[in-house]
């Protein structure tokens, strides 16, 4: 697989923010808002991140690299594109390209499970997607919805402005993806479901319909006066 990386200059005074690019993966799939930052000892990336109360820092990653190495290499090619203003870098792994995903099933309203989406290698997930849903459309079709932020300034009539995280990059990668996407969520619904009735039947009644053992009272025997 590779990964083509752009970086766009970034002047600011106040942070230590030096660039905002995007990450292409195997001219299949597109991260952006990756950001560049300086760091006493060099540079560093943050991916794309969105607020969760579970994690300590409060913000859960959503798309990031599986392996330290991949990291170092996608930081420096990041670098490099700053500086040579905007041009593409590749970075190239040597792995074939494989894809593989886990579905957990949750449904409210719309929305029928989340999805995170694996870049594989041979012993590990080389880049990893989250946050991405399975969501039911108005006609009924299961459709793949990829998380988006709201941009700072509305549109000319004031309304809000949404911009995608990630998405994919071909209609030809979108179908296919939506398809694995689909039918890991049937295993895994049918898994659920499984699991559900087994824990049903082996469950302890309730409390009220256990009936109740009548313990008998205790006598207590006379006292015995004492001779005077």
């Amino acid at each position: 697989m590779n990964y083509k990386v752009r970086c766009n200059k970034v002047e600011s005074n106040d942070s230590n923010l030096r660039g905002l690019g995007t990450i292409v993966i195997d001219d299949k799939f597109v991260i952006n808002g990756v950001r560049l930052v300086k760091r006493d000892d060099g540079f560093a990336v943050h991916y794309p991140s969105r607020k969760c109360e579970k994690e300590e820092s409060g913000y859960r990653t959503i798309a990031y690299p599986g392996s330290k190495e991949l990291a170092a290499k996608l930081a420096e090619a990041m670098a490099k594109s700053v500086f040579e203003e905007g041009a593409y870098k590749v970075v190239d792994t040597d792995t074939p390209f494989s894809l593989s995903v886990k579905v957990t099933p949750y449904e409210k309203e719309s929305l029928l499970g989340f999805c995170e989406v694996h870049f594989d290698d041979k012993d590990h997930h080389e880049f990893v997607l989250n946050d991405i849903t399975l969501r039911r459309g108005k006609d009924g079709t299961p459709f793949l919805a990829m998380p988006n932020h709201k941009k700072r300034d509305p549109d000319e009539f004031g309304n809000p402005v949404y911009a995608d995280v990630m998405n994919p990059i071909t209609k030809e990668f979108y179908t296919e993806l939506n398809e694995m996407v689909q039918k890991e969520y049937e295993r895994s619904l049918e898994k659920k479901e499984a699991r559900e009735r087994e824990e049903s039947v082996y469950a302890w009644p309730e409390q009220e319909d256990v009936a109740e053992t009548p313990v008998p009272e205790k006598k207590q025997k006379p006292k015995k006066e004492k001779s005077r």
